[in-house]
């Protein structure tokens, strides 16, 4: 699986460097994880499917040696910190130099006949395709976030073949459907991945096939750890950080 992969990889880089586990948790709607360089420190988040979520979703004492058994977990909370963990040790490693600020869709060059298909209901990003009028299609695995035209992600292998451009929610890390998009993807020309959970290294997801990177720089730690614990989403979270995209190339 394509997270077991990306956990082999960080791991191995946060033992060489000394990179340890400060503290992690789980609120309503996403987890949290905060790891230390030397007196440098990162926080990495990741959404919670509480729909999957069927086991407790308490856990004790983990570190950075277990980051590759969480995101292997068929506990679903214990996947949520996993892929926070590794989100946390890749906000320590990316370069800043290379963020953009422009917005994800003023980088994207549509073509008349593109047809986009958006994987989790992001309802910004729908609005903005809408309003373009470009050709969209939405596929949700939560029944409680679809609206009346949004399609389940269980079509994925029936309706992704036929896009030219996806636009991936990070939160397909932590449910395993990553893998599936990129086999059924290939003939997209631009294939993103974005929101809070998508704080991977840019360079990984562009190994992956990725052309565009969209998340978040938190960089007030304490107020977006207060946030996660008391229930915040991502529009409260994103009010601690700074939104990039990055680039293929750039």
């Amino acid at each position: 699986m394509i997270i077991d992969d990306i956990a082999k990889i960080l791991k191995k880089i946060a033992i060489s460097r000394g990179i340890t586990l400060v503290e992690y948790g789980i609120g309503t709607l996403y987890a949290y994880a905060i790891v230390r360089e030397n007196n440098k420190r990162a926080i990495g988040v990741a959404f919670v499917p509480r729909e999957d979520i069927t086991r407790g979703t308490y856990i004790e004492n983990a570190s950075i040696n277990d980051v590759d058994k969480l995101v292997s977990s068929y506990n679903i909370a214990e996947k949520c910190v996993g892929v926070a963990i590794l989100n946390a040790i890749s906000q320590l490693l990316i370069k800043e130099e290379k963020f953009l600020t422009r917005g994800l869709l003023e980088l994207i060059e549509f073509k008349p006949n593109d047809l986009v298909v958006v994987i989790g209901n992001m309802v910004p990003i729908v609005r903005a395709l809408e309003k373009r009028k470009i050709k969209t299609i939405v596929l949700e695995r939560n029944p409680l976030f679809r609206s009346e035209d949004t399609l389940p992600d269980c079509l994925i292998k029936r309706v992704l073949p036929k896009a030219t451009v996806c636009i991936v929610t990070g939160a397909t890390l932590v449910n395993d459907t990553i893998d599936l998009i990129i086999d059924y993807s290939k003939n997209c020309r631009i294939r993103a991945i974005i929101g809070p959970t998508a704080q991977i290294l840019p360079e990984i997801f562009f190994d992956l096939g990725f052309t565009h990177v969209a998340s978040l720089k938190i960089t007030d730690i304490e107020k977006a750890k207060w946030a996660i614990i008391h229930g915040g989403g991502a529009r409260v979270i994103e009010k601690h950080g700074i939104k990039y995209v990055c680039t293929q190339g750039n």
